[in-house]
């Protein structure tokens, strides 16, 4: 009885026990969160910063790479760029010179055939008047024959040119072909002066022709002008 008095706690401490027994688990219930958060949170920092300092790292290493595949690529695009302009001048010299020669050749063409055609009006105007005439430089059947070949080289040359003149101007020669043709076959079969509304007709598409011409060279020179304008 005296050995289990002994060995018995004061109340006040049992009791203090009992408390902490309790206290203990309860509190270190509580912190423990608190501590594993804290040391998430620093280890979140830290990973954070690195992270940041990687990507800070590698947008510089982008940067630099972008700065770099720039520069190439503006050289390349600069390189393109004078090759393009080299290959659209030549391109552009060899249009204006074939451009340049067509327009010449068109023109000449409407000089030439405009020419041979007046070859042939003079002829025509010539036998008008030959009646009354005083002085005559050929007998009819050398002006025939004349107004025959002017004729003729003026047909042949219009058929081997006719690509290069304007429908207009290819309808309207051969309207006053076809008249001239008429004169000269009834000069072959009767010998006589043109009738007078005959050659009225062709005075009249001849003046027309005339207008026709004049109106077809200058579209020549003014598109010539033009394309230089445009080319330089």
């Amino acid at each position: 009885m005296v050995i289990y008095s002994y060995l018995q706690l004061p109340p006040d401490i049992e009791m203090w026990l009992r408390i902490l027994a309790v206290a203990i688990p309860a509190i270190v219930a509580l912190i423990t969160p608190l501590v594993t958060y804290r040391w998430l949170s620093r280890r979140l920092a830290l990973y954070q910063g690195n992270l940041n300092k990687e990507l800070e790292d590698y947008r510089k290493v982008i940067t630099k790479e972008l700065e770099t595949h720039k520069k190439d690529l503006s050289k390349e695009l600069e390189s393109y760029r004078i090759q393009l302009q080299s290959e659209f001048q030549t391109t552009l010299y060899e249009f204006q010179t074939k451009f340049s020669l067509l327009q010449q050749r068109k023109a000449e063409v409407l000089e030439k055939v405009f020419e041979l055609l007046a070859k042939v009006y003079q002829d025509l105007q010539y036998w008008e008047l030959y009646d009354g005439l005083s002085r005559k430089r050929m007998s009819r059947e050398e002006l025939y024959k004349k107004m025959c070949t002017d004729f003729d080289n003026f047909v042949d040359y219009f058929d081997h040119k006719r690509i290069y003149l304007d429908v207009d101007i290819r309808k309207g020669v051969l309207v006053i072909v076809d008249a001239m043709q008429m004169v000269l076959s009834l000069q072959n079969l009767y010998g006589q002066s043109p009738p007078p509304m005959l050659m009225r007709n062709i005075h009249s598409l001849m003046n027309t022709l005339e207008v026709t011409f004049k109106k077809a060279l200058e579209v020549q020179r003014l598109q010539g002008e033009g394309f230089k304008q445009l080319s330089s």
